[in-house]
């Protein structure tokens, strides 16, 4: 989705601004993110504390974008993917790549 292709490109000055100053935007990011990778236990986790307990995500947003340039989220603590980690369509056009060059071989 370009939304999310669009936030994780920012270089990090800007996506820290946009973080302190409008993160709603990383929330509505998030539950993007989570419905295109079917993560749906995430999800409701995004749902719930992004919803009840917004400094949480406020607050981790400022850190994770100032650490490691990259929008928190809970698949980082639940061992579903590391920030340097591809994102899953990305892994899915790399093996089509594979894919298509081990037909050519043969």
């Amino acid at each position: 989705m370009a939304y999310c292709d669009f936030l994780d490109n920012l270089p990090k000055i800007p996506k820290l601004i946009l973080a302190i100053v409008l993160n709603p935007l990383f929330v509505v990011y998030r539950f993007i993110k989570e419905i295109r990778a079917k993560e749906f236990g995430v999800l409701v986790l995004d749902i719930v504390l992004g919803v009840i307990i917004y400094p949480v995500f406020w607050i981790a947003d400022i850190v994770y974008i100032a650490t490691r340039n990259v929008i928190f989220d809970f698949r980082y603590w639940f061992g579903g993917m590391k920030p340097e980690d591809k994102k899953p369509e990305e892994k899915k056009d790399d093996q089509k790549v594979i894919e298509a060059e081990v037909e050519e071989k043969k």
